[in-house]
């Protein structure tokens, strides 16, 4: 049924028996294939009207606005979105209202719309982690704690309520050697604070505030500047980022290096399950099954998960290989897969001394006369997708090779 009195459009003064009222004053982009770059030949027109009565019931919503039927190529688009809204994307009206697509300084209304499409996607693809040496490790844990006193000192003059640093910032303060990839808008600059009293909730300029609900697990670091503990701090990140960011940062907890351990696996494992349910319990826990204790380096947490991802068999953290030839102990290998006698090794920067690199080559030798096929992963191998699955490749041939005598 069309209006018999069709109103005019209030910018273009187009008249539409089926399009009454025009529902926004932004130009859009029109664009059949979602993902593609717009160019000039795109037609630039007016976001759409909506129809009297809606769609037909128990219709589809379709996926994407309607438009006026009166072009505007004078018009430029102030801001032009490919990406699918909130609905295609999948994001039900119970996840928009959830905390990490629900930040104080943004409206629903704007979350709403393309925005959320963009969390959504960057969510999925996340870029590479950042690794830090000890010592960069240790100098990003000083600054950092540096920061917290001025920005806590400066809090304190004013207000008496008990501030604990939670969430990224308390694992930079306990040392955290790699970089999370965090969901954007998360504020990874900013100092994250918790609070047990949910009135005690600010909005201040260099902070973010988050609710406690269950309490806190109090680490002091000084005098000034407290925080929780390192396993309470990975549980509060795990809504804002990756599950690998998460497995990385599990397999931190439980290195092999027992001055940089904070607890064993069975302890994590006891703190996760036995922990009143949160947001993002569901993804603790599945990284904790894919998380293992005693890794070495972030690194080799990153060509585990990537090799489970490629299709090889579980792979060994840190094996140890008798050393049948100089009767010298044991040979310890980053990653092995001992039934096939292959194993990989990452050699980071500190491989690469004089001393290292020699030490380097007569291990890889004594593996070969053992029977181990070695392979050698790098960064460029982290850093290319491609070189990465050429290496899983070379492996897998290797392990076919010794199961089925295949050349």
């Amino acid at each position: 049924m069309h209006n018999k009195n069709p109103l005019p459009c209030r910018t273009c003064g187009a008249k539409d028996s089926a399009t009454p009222v025009c529902l926004s004053k932004r130009p859009v982009i029109k664009v059949a294939s979602v993902g593609r770059v717009p160019n000039a030949a795109d037609t630039v027109e007016k976001r759409g009207h909506r129809q009297p009565h809606g769609p037909a019931a128990g219709s589809a919503r379709p996926s994407a606005w309607p438009t006026c039927h009166v072009s505007h190529p004078s018009m430029t688009p102030r801001s032009a979105s490919v990406l699918p809204d909130a609905y295609t994307s999948g994001l039900s009206p119970v996840m928009l209202r959830m905390e990490p697509y629900t930040y104080p300084h943004f409206s629903r209304r704007r979350l709403r719309g393309c925005w959320l499409s963009i969390y959504r996607q960057r969510m999925e693809s996340f870029g590479h982690n950042t690794f830090f040496t000890l010592e960069q490790a240790r100098e990003e844990a000083a600054r950092r704690h540096l920061e917290c006193r001025q920005v806590l000192s400066r809090i304190r003059s004013r207000s008496s309520v008990p501030l604990y640093v939670s969430h990224g910032t308390a694992l930079e303060l306990h040392g955290m050697i790699a970089t999370m990839n965090y969901l954007p808008g998360y504020g990874s600059e900013l100092v994250h604070v918790s609070v047990c009293r949910q009135r005690d909730l600010r909005k201040i300029q260099g902070m973010k505030f988050h609710y406690a609900r269950h309490g806190v697990d109090v680490v002091h670091a000084d005098e000034l500047v407290s925080s929780v503990s390192a396993m309470q701090a990975v549980c509060q990140i795990a809504p804002y980022v990756d599950e690998r960011s998460l497995v990385i940062a599990m397999d931190w907890l439980t290195c092999a290096n027992p001055d940089l351990r904070v607890c064993t696996h069975d302890e994590l494992s006891d703190y996760i399950r036995s922990a009143p349910r949160f947001i993002g319990s569901a993804k603790c826990r599945k990284a904790l099954r894919l998380s293992k204790p005693g890794t070495d380096s972030p690194q080799e947490t990153v060509l585990r998960l990537e090799s489970d991802a490629y299709g090889l068999p579980e792979a060994h953290v840190n094996y140890e290989i008798i050393d049948h030839i100089r009767g010298s102990g044991t040979m310890k290998v980053d990653i092995a897969y001992p039934d096939d006698r292959v194993c990989i090794e990452y050699d980071g920067n500190y491989h690469y001394t004089h001393g290292r690199w020699m030490y380097d080559l007569d291990k890889r030798n004594r593996l070969r006369d053992l029977g181990f096929t070695p392979f050698v992963a790098t960064r460029e191998h982290l850093a290319s997708k491609q070189k990465l699955n050429e290496l899983f490749g070379m492996v897998a041939r290797a392990i076919a090779s010794h199961r089925y005598g295949l050349d």
